[in-house]
């Protein structure tokens, strides 16, 4: 089950954290990426964890840093079952709650594609905390914001660079953040309907080229590439947990025909939808 955190006025997804079990089989899961910036902590269990093409070994205590559009996934288990914790963290937690407490040029090494470190160590205490609080997520919201901020924290000190200078352009990013929030959930209220970067141009109130510039900026990837991430994402939950057809649920997460659907969906995952929903299938058999 995700847990999900929100601000507590505007109502914005600030974070999700949710357990994932898998069971041991070879070369079968997909290769993917998000839009978000995604903190994957092993729990139980041992395999191999390929991210951006370097293979490392995933094994109790091991948290993975994944930056937006980073390619990952565990194409191997050596034990029966690999049970991880992870966190899906939103531009909106980086850069207006975060940035409250973190100088921003810290921040920019968690969704930019300069090199960086992607196996953090020494975070056992705070993740499994987190991961124990969240079992009543309701109750223990306030201390859990408090962890993460505490837990992103730690991180972009670990990873950022010794300079604390920052571009012109990068400061003009900061300037528009709420432009690019307003982008971000217009596409996620959205997701169904056709939308062109005009569209998305329209509810940040800005131009199209600086629409585009502004939010690689803020979150790592284009306006366009983050439509199709969260419509493939949204797709994938629909061939996980309902019957509902391919058409069906391409038309459903804002696809307007199955080839276009299926291109995407192979693009972002490594594998067709069908495939994706057969291997499912496979999975809950195998249990």
């Amino acid at each position: 089950m995700k847990n999900e955190f929100y601000t507590e006025t505007s109502h914005r997804l600030l974070f999700s954290c949710f357990d994932s079990s898998k069971q041991r089989k070879t070369d079968i899961f997909r290769i993917h990426h998000h839009a978000e910036l995604e903190l994957g902590y092993i729990c139980e269990g041992e395999g191999i964890y390929i991210l951006e093409g370097e293979s490392y070994e995933a094994k109790p205590g091991a948290l993975f840093l994944v930056r937006p559009k980073e390619q990952h996934c565990v194409p191997t288990i050596s034990t029966p079952e690999l049970i991880s914790f992870n966190i899906h963290v939103t531009s909106c937690y980086l850069w207006n709650v975060c940035s409250e407490f973190i100088e921003p040029w810290r921040l920019r090494s968690m969704i930019g594609d300069t090199p960086v470190k992607h196996l953090i160590e020494g975070r056992d205490d705070i993740i499994l905390k987190l991961k124990s609080l969240t079992r009543e997520s309701n109750v223990n919201r306030f201390i859990i914001k408090r962890l993460m901020l505490e837990l992103i924290t730690s991180i972009a000190d670990e990873l950022a660079p010794d300079s604390s200078a920052s571009s012109a352009e990068y400061m003009t990013a900061m300037l528009h953040l709420e432009d690019i929030q307003n982008a971000i959930a217009f596409i996620n209220d959205n997701l169904t309907e056709p939308m062109t970067l005009d569209d998305i141009a329209r509810a940040a109130n800005l131009s199209r080229s600086h629409l585009s510039a502004m939010f690689r900026q803020t979150t790592g990837v284009s306006p366009y590439e983050y439509l199709l991430l969260q419509r493939v994402e949204r797709s994938v939950e629909l061939l996980r947990e309902s019957k509902k057809t391919i058409l069906e649920t391409a038309q459903e997460c804002g696809f307007r025909n199955l080839p276009n659907f299926n291109k995407t969906f192979k693009k972002v995952t490594g594998m067709t939808p069908s495939d994706y929903r057969n291997l499912k299938r496979t999975d809950v058999r195998d249990r």
